[in-house]
């Protein structure tokens, strides 16, 4: 998947989501991508994406580390108006944050409403998943709904196979979205 991120990244404005030690974000940034933020609930990781960064040679400035909850992140960077031409959306299977808890196979599809607003015409939503309870018909049909929810068309452009370094890891699926 990073090695995807890497080759469609070029003078794109990449949104990083649940970027944990930001390996989509560097990735982005080898690729070329004019521009990358990187959003996680965990400034230890984010600074461990900043070191991940410098060691590969990279400028890594804060305002590129977005520390905080994705989905407030999502209604902030809305108001503001900011739109990506690619997103990397790699949430948990399952997250609990005080009272609030996540559950991909139950909100996949709002996480991807929130995401598509975000995203130029034309823009690339890379959407992943791990939780080996959603089936890949199951996860394409959540990601496809939050599309239409967020009242944005777009077409399936490809499925990712997790490669040669996890053979039958059947629990991790990977969708490109393209929207119109």
């Amino acid at each position: 998947m990073r090695a995807w991120v890497r080759g469609h990244s070029a003078g794109r404005r990449v949104l990083n989501l649940f970027a944990y030690t930001c390996g989509f974000g560097v990735s982005a940034a080898l690729g070329g991508a004019q521009a990358v933020k990187n959003v996680d609930l965990s400034r230890r990781v984010l600074a461990w994406g900043q070191e991940n960064y410098a060691l590969s040679g990279l400028s890594a400035p804060d305002t590129d580390f977005l520390y905080g909850d994705v989905f407030d992140w999502l209604r902030r960077l809305s108001k503001r108006g900011e739109r990506f031409d690619l997103i990397v959306l790699d949430p948990p299977s399952f997250a609990r944050r005080g009272k609030q808890i996540w559950r991909a196979e139950r909100d996949y599809t709002g996480l991807t409403a929130s995401v598509a607003g975000l995203l130029d015409p034309g823009g690339l939503l890379l959407s992943m998943t791990n939780h080996a309870g959603m089936s890949p018909r199951v996860f394409r049909q959540a990601v496809g709904e939050g599309m239409q929810q967020a009242g944005r068309r777009g077409q399936l452009l490809d499925t990712l196979s997790p490669g040669p370094d996890f053979p039958g890891a059947d629990h991790l699926k990977a969708l490109v979205w393209q929207l119109d």
